[in-house]
């Protein structure tokens, strides 16, 4: 390293390969000190980081290394644009820094309107800011982060995913984005001239849309943006709202089967559910919990009793006896063994 002065100093670096080819660069590499009681400005060639006052809570040596020497590695759904000029060791601010520089490597008609700025935090490319452009190829950003810095363009839109109704009258969706990431300010669904804004739950990191008492059936899309600014609108969704629980069940004819098949279809997923089957004089035949998977679940009984024996021909009764949020429903139904 060569002496200090004018707060930087320059980095020789000779090689040579294995045909005796050699070749030596100079990098000059600035440091700063960042104060909490003046700006500072950090910059070289093309690039300039504008550090305000009272950024920090005490002085801070930081350096900027050229972007030559640092590594950029790459990440789904992003295209590099270019590395920039980034401080050795990151630094993080109480206040945003203004970035302006200019591109090298695209021209001013390559210019992409889905670019942003990133910061590499624990090996990933966080988004911090859009790119805005401010004539020819030059642009200017913010960041309260600093550190390893690159500029990427992203492309692709978040995805979305309908999971289903949850609580009778939440929509439920799985929202994905692997380049800038969801921008959860942006994402809404729209029924029709309406705009229901949902909820991310913490928990499960699914988005959840919370419709209105007053409203039985929703027909619409959600609507979700990157924070890039890339948007997408879900498939067309139709979905009736009851927040009275119905439950229908039924027996499919086995007429050739040593067994008895039937459905149970809800409206939502009930909290337990058991089956009964009474003999034309009332006796308890069979009984048994039914494990619930969705909405319209289909199960077997091998027409046997709860001793093992198969069950003589005549004319049975299945009761089936649902609970949801504390009450119970029943149903009957009647069949007939014949063997």
């Amino acid at each position: 390293l060569s002496s200090m002065s004018n707060n930087s100093f320059s980095l020789k670096i000779s090689g040579q390969d294995k045909f005796g080819n050699t070749n030596t660069i100079v990098q000059h590499i600035p440091i700063s000190s960042v104060y909490a009681s003046k700006s500072s400005i950090l910059g070289m060639d093309k690039l300039t980081i504008d550090i305000p006052k009272d950024a920090v809570s005490s002085d801070q040596r930081v350096v900027l290394i050229p972007a030559e020497s640092t590594v950029t590695p790459r990440q789904a759904e992003l295209e590099l644009i270019e590395e920039l000029p980034s401080l050795l060791h990151p630094l993080s601010l109480n206040k945003s820094s203004q970035i302006q520089g200019s591109l090298s490597s695209v021209s001013p008609s390559q210019l992409p309107t889905n670019a942003g700025l990133f910061t590499l935090v624990d090996g990933e490319w966080a988004f911090v800011s859009k790119l805005q452009w401010t004539g020819d190829n030059s642009f200017q950003a913010s960041s309260s982060h600093l550190g390893p810095m690159a500029l990427f363009k992203d492309p692709v839109s978040p995805r979305i995913e309908m999971l289903g109704i949850k609580d009778r009258d939440k929509l439920e969706f799985l929202v994905e984005d692997f380049g800038s990431g969801v921008d959860w300010q942006n994402t809404y669904f729209q029924n029709g001239s309406e705009r229901y804004i949902g909820q991310l739950d913490e928990k499960s990191q699914l988005y959840q849309v919370q419709i209105p008492q007053s409203v039985n059936r929703v027909e619409g899309h959600l609507i979700s943006s990157d924070r890039i600014g890339n948007q997408i609108h879900s498939s067309l969704i139709q979905a009736n709202i009851s927040r009275v629980f119905q439950f229908q069940p039924g027996i499919y004819p086995n007429p050739v089967r040593n067994q008895m098949n039937f459905e149970l279809n809800t409206n939502f997923i009930p909290d337990s559910a058991e089956m009964y089957v009474y003999d034309s004089s009332s006796r308890l035949v069979y009984s048994q919990s039914l494990n619930l998977g969705g909405v319209r679940d289909t199960y077997t009984w091998d027409l046997r009793n709860r001793r093992g024996g198969e069950v003589k021909n005549g004319v049975y009764f299945l009761r089936l006896k649902v609970t949801e949020n504390g009450r119970t429903h029943k149903k009957d139904l009647k069949f007939a063994v014949l063997k």
